[in-house]
């Protein structure tokens, strides 16, 4: 199947949104872990990039 770009992009925000919020849950069970927080903080700043390409900016 041929996935246009916006396709790809709601799938990588999904995946994303998934990720952060897994690892959200881990950082509360396990506790705070530096590069666990640093991964949170670089896919969150990734989301909000392709967040705002979805909605043209």
């Amino acid at each position: 199947m041929i996935m246009n770009m916006r396709d790809e992009l709601e799938d990588l925000r999904d995946d994303l949104k998934k990720s952060i919020k897994r690892r959200k849950e881990e950082a509360s069970d396990l506790g705070e872990h530096g590069p666990h927080r640093r991964r949170i903080n670089e896919e969150s700043a990734y989301l909000r990039k392709v967040t705002r390409k979805l909605s043209g900016s």
